[in-house]
């Protein structure tokens, strides 16, 4: 839809301000609860022809133990996810320290954010999971351990595949919380 200009004295009508509300932003697509202690969740029927970009969050739970969160499209693990990120830990009064790991073929995206007994927040997003193509990822996190420690990172999947379903995994089990899906309106 092109973007309307208004003018000066211009009257803004209630149809353009519910076509422009109605095409912003983010939309709330589901939301799954995680209920007990699981090592992976599977949230289906989550993208389709509707968005082509989707923001996922992970909120309100616990990890058994500090670990990191994994992403994997689709029900099953196939290999093709390649990735890479850079780490870092400031510190006040000492030396900051600062990580790159990277991972070629893999089963999941490792690393989608981070979690431990105390927290698990995650956010990232996924371009163009439903369509055809190498679906690609971006995340940014800070470890709930550690105000001074973040990541950022992004990566693809190398098999141009059509899915509409994920699953987090992570390195210790996932204690309770939500996960939500949001697509990014085309318009």
């Amino acid at each position: 839809m092109a973007v309307k200009t208004f003018t000066t004295g211009e009257v803004l009508t209630a149809a353009d301000t519910n076509t422009y509300l109605a095409n912003s932003g983010l939309v709330f697509i589901k939301s799954q609860v995680i209920t007990g202690t699981v090592s992976a969740v599977t949230v289906t029927n989550a993208f389709s022809s509707t968005y082509d970009i989707y923001y996922i969050t992970l909120s309100g739970g616990t990890m058994t133990a500090a670990a990191g969160i994994g992403c994997q499209l689709g029900p099953s693990s196939v290999s093709g996810y390649n990735t890479g990120y850079y780490g870092g830990i400031a510190r006040v009064n000492s030396a900051a320290v600062s990580q790159n790991l990277g991972t070629n073929n893999e089963s999941t995206w490792n690393y989608v954010s981070v979690g431990d007994t105390s927290a698990v927040t995650m956010s990232f997003k996924l371009f163009e999971p439903f369509l055809a193509k190498k679906t690609r990822m971006y995340t940014e996190w800070s470890d709930p351990r550690s105000n001074d420690a973040w990541g950022a990172g992004g990566g693809s999947h190398q098999t141009a595949s059509s899915f509409t379903d994920f699953t987090i995994s992570g390195g210790s089990s996932i204690i309770g919380g939500t996960v939500t899906v949001y697509g990014f309106r085309k318009g």
